[in-house]
């Protein structure tokens, strides 16, 4: 074999994660750089491994994990031809799952009401929830018991009490908390 051929001979990535790749070219040297931590480099060779944090490192770039099996298999050392795949099923399982962790948390804007006035609760706080609910706009609030003459009811009624909404229904539950709080304040007068 004369050197140019030792030189390009292809990538082999192993189910424990490592990745040697026989190559001079700085190119792919590089690539393999953003999606490996290099361990060691030869003048034909790169070792490196796929880790979870230099794979997230990649996804943090807008690259895929179909991305990066493409990489891997297009590159791959003829002597993994006759395989169905030349990466490791374990590999790509745990390719895609670094990515789908990516997509589990999802963060939206969000607005916190609390420190309800005690004189208007509980009727104030549970129409509010009941209302923003109804309207899609709720994301979190703290549950009352169903037994309103419980000794949990009186617990509930004396901890703070927290409203979570979408954020673009702020002023729209203002809104709403001050006319239920002007109903329920007519309903004492009149009473």
């Amino acid at each position: 074999m004369n050197g140019n051929n030792n030189l390009e001979m292809g990538l082999i990535v192993q189910s424990n994660f490592k990745v040697y790749l026989y190559t001079n070219s700085t190119l792919k040297i590089n690539i393999l750089s953003h999606l490996c931590e290099l361990q060691a480099r030869t003048p034909n060779m790169v070792v490196g491994i796929l880790t979870r944090r230099s794979v997230l490192n990649a996804y943090n770039s807008d690259i895929t994990a179909n991305q990066i099996i493409k990489f891997l298999e297009s590159y791959a050392h003829p002597g993994r031809s006759n395989f169905k795949s030349s990466i490791p099923v374990n590999v790509i399982t745990q390719l895609k799952l670094w990515e789908s962790e990516r997509h589990r948390l999802t963060l939206d804007d969000a607005i916190v009401f609390k420190s309800f006035e005690k004189e208007f609760l509980p009727h104030l706080y549970q129409q509010i929830v009941v209302w923003a609910n109804s309207k899609n706009y709720l994301l979190h609030y703290t549950p009352w018991p169903k037994n309103a003459n419980s000794p949990e009811f009186d617990v509930w009624m004396k901890a703070e009490k927290y409203l979570c909404c979408i954020y673009e229904s702020k002023n729209e539950i203002i809104d709403k908390i001050k006319e239920i709080r002007e109903k329920l304040m007519k309903k004492r007068q009149n009473a």
